[in-house]
Parts: structure tokens; C-alpha cells; sequence
């Protein structure tokens, strides 16, 4: 499936007064005079934003626009990552295209591998055989940096 990225707001900008960014963030910095009179009550914003923001920007989305070309119209900017939630970041694309992710001992039944958990032995908890696969100890997905924003971003929710 081929998408492509789109304007949030409409169609083109317009020309735009840099000092009215510069005023822009000027005004959003974190300096005494910013703040009325309120103290500061940590981060300025929650960190569920941060998450949310890093989930989309690298969990649904992918430009490989190189900054030679960056100025291209966002309509015709493809993006090279499914804009679904299709857990690729942990199966990668499949079989064919991500060998190294499954096991191809049974022809047309390729199945994702799976690694044996750790064994707690002072909690009595056995080793069990349904963990990520690990190669030198790092569990072996398609795009781990990807799957941990996720899994920090679905944290939020289940605490």
C-alpha cells in the first residue's frame, strides 16, 4: 500500500514574517517573565505528548526525502511506512522480506521466532518459551527503537 503525507490545514502557506516565529518562540520559552507570576510545576507539558508525538512521527510515517529535495509539496512526499497499525516494527514485512525474523524450517508455514524468557528462580517463575528471539542477548525485531516508542506510548494507557 502507497501513501503519501497531506496538509493538516489546506492547501499552501503563504509567505510568512520570520519575526513573528522569532516573537513565537520567544514567548513559549521557560524564562521567569513567561510565567506570570506562576512558579514552574515541572514539565511544561505532560510527557503523553511527547510520547504521542514520537509514536506518530516514527511508528506511522517514514520520509526518506533527501534535504536536497526537502522543499517538495507533502502531497507528492511518499511515506514509506504503512500509515496503519500493523505491528511492522516487530514483524517487519513478512516472511520474504524480513528472513532473519522468522523460522523457514516448515516451507509456506513460516512462523515468527520466539525466544525462551528468563528464568527468575528466586520468584519460582520457569523460563517459558514466548519471548522475542535474542541474538547476543537484544531481542531481534524488525525496528526495536520503533517498538519501544510504541510500547512507551500504549504504557500510557495501561499504567
Amino acid at each position: 500500500m502507497v501513501s503519501h503525507y497531506s496538509r493538516l490545514f489546506g492547501g499552501p502557506f503563504a509567505a510568512h514574517d520570520e519575526t513573528h516565529l522569532h516573537e513565537l518562540s520567544m514567548r513559549m520559552k521557560d524564562i521567569p517573565q513567561n510565567r506570570r507570576g506562576r512558579p514552574r510545576r515541572g514539565d511544561l507539558a505532560p510527557s503523553g505528548f511527547v510520547y504521542l508525538g514520537q509514536f506518530l512521527d516514527h511508528y506511522l510515517t517514514r520520509d526518506e526525502t533527501s534535504l536536497e529535495h526537502a522543499s517538495a509539496a507533502p502531497e507528492k512526499t511518499r511515506n514509506f511506512h504503512a500509515p496503519r497499525l500493523n505491528l511492522e516494527s516487530v514483524y517487519g514485512n513478512g516472511p520474504k522480506k524480513s528472513p532473519d525474523l522468522y523460522d523457514h524450517s516448515e516451507r509456506g508455514s513460516e512462523t515468527f521466532l520466539l525466544g525462551h524468557t528468563e528464568a527468575l528462580p528466586r520468584e519460582q517463575i520457569p523460563s517459558t518459551p514466548d519471548d522475542f528471539y535474542r541474538l547476543n542477548g537484544r531481542a531481534l525485531l524488525a525496528d526495536l527503537f520503533r517498538f519501544l516508542i510504541g510500547v512507551n506510548f500504549l504504557s500510557l494507557f495501561w499504567g
